[in-house]
């Protein structure tokens, strides 16, 4: 069914009219400072933070949406309960009978930001003005007939909060999926003295520099440049190294992070590392530093930007279990990788395609006829 038709059914004929915002509800502001937050406090406290507080006293006792009033400008939260408000968040209570809470959530977070974008006129909005926000119009379906208003409005919110469901439930799986890599990540790569051999990197494989290069200097090309942090942003004609490469970035805010590569690519400000794998598996060593990040990172700390430097990598130590053992312990964590990490498989790409099969159904439930002016 094509999203006319759908609106068409669902509408079934029914007028929409559109109203303003202050003519819906009332729209007050919290009267605290931020700074009246108490930890574990007993009932709910908002401030314009994406995080919600905590106090030991109350204003309203009702169902409310929330509006950051500066700072995320425009963030809405929906809460039924005992809460407070800081002085900059607007609160909105006393809804008309032909509205239904959910629907008025849906519709601000649909479209309040785009429009308060395009009535302010600075670079970045600052805070909300009251007249602007009670002049935000809501489309109403047959609000003569509250009834009927609220089933439209009802089988909307039906749609979209199983859409949100499924994705708060893939998220906490992640959440938790995660969590269990983490605890078995752990202990599959902890190993004591006397267990097994341990080696430094000197001993079982080489540390090599990259080749410093800008990226005015590179000609555009298919390999990607690895630097000095998580990701590439251009491509070089040439590659210098190729096949399996742990790289270990080597200065600034990312010292220490190490990722793993198996295809060619030009490595420039980072060093890598290549093991004997006729004793050590490259992908096990991966996962060995890659848990030994933080640390890593810490060997580069001092005085002004922290540097790790590749002489000291020769020394490093790691546990050398035989390559069977090494093996299985790796099958187990690519699993879990595939699972929490992956951008094309799992759980990730999962929660991206119901996130946006969402925002489809949101446009085409929110999106309704403008009455002419």
């Amino acid at each position: 069914m094509s999203g006319l038709s759908f609106m068409v059914k669902l509408l079934d004929g029914i007028a929409v009219e559109w109203k303003s915002l202050g003519d819906v509800c009332k729209i007050e502001t919290g009267k605290l400072n931020a700074n009246a937050a108490v930890e574990g406090g007993e009932f709910m406290f908002f401030t314009t933070a994406k995080e919600t507080s905590r106090i030991n006293k109350y204003r309203w006792d009702t169902e409310a949406l929330l509006i950051a009033g500066n700072a995320n400008v425009g963030e809405v939260k929906h809460y039924i309960g005992k809460f407070e408000a800081y002085q900059r968040t607007y609160v909105l209570t006393s809804f008309e009978k032909y509205i239904d809470v959910r629907f008025l959530y849906f519709v601000l977070c649909n479209d309040l930001k785009k429009y308060l974008e395009e009535r302010t006129n600075s670079a970045a909005m600052t805070y909300i003005v009251l007249s602007t926000l009670e002049a935000f119009q809501i489309p109403i379906p047959c609000p003569e007939n509250p009834k009927k208003s609220i089933e439209i409005q009802t089988e909307i919110i039906r749609i979209l909060d199983t859409f949100t469901e499924l994705t708060a439930e893939l998220t906490a799986e992640l959440t938790a999926r995660k969590k269990q890599y983490t605890y078995y990540r752990d202990q599959l790569l902890s190993f004591e003295e006397g267990d097994v051999e341990w080696k430094t990197l000197g001993e079982v494989g080489e540390i090599l520099r990259g080749t410093a290069i800008t990226e005015k200097e590179t000609n555009p090309g298919e390999f990607p440049v690895v630097a000095n942090g998580p990701s590439h942003n251009y491509y070089h004609d040439k590659s210098n190294r190729s096949g399996e490469t742990i790289v270990i970035a080597r200065s600034g805010a990312y010292a220490g992070l190490v990722s793993y590569w198996n295809k060619p690519i030009f490595l420039t400000d980072a060093f890598s590392i290549h093991p004997n794998n006729k004793v050590l598996s490259s992908k096990f060593l991966y996962y060995m530093l890659k848990n030994d990040q933080t640390k890593i990172h810490n060997m580069g700390k001092g005085a002004g930007v922290p540097h790790v430097r590749a002489k000291e990598f020769e020394s490093y130590k790691i546990p050398v279990p035989p390559l069977a053992e090494q093996a299985r312990i790796v099958a187990i964590l690519d699993k879990f990788d595939a699972l929490t990490n992956s951008i094309t498989e799992g759980l990730p790409r999962e929660i991206e395609l119901r996130q946006k099969q969402y925002e489809y159904y949101r446009d085409l439930l929110l999106t309704f006829p403008r009455q002419e002016a």
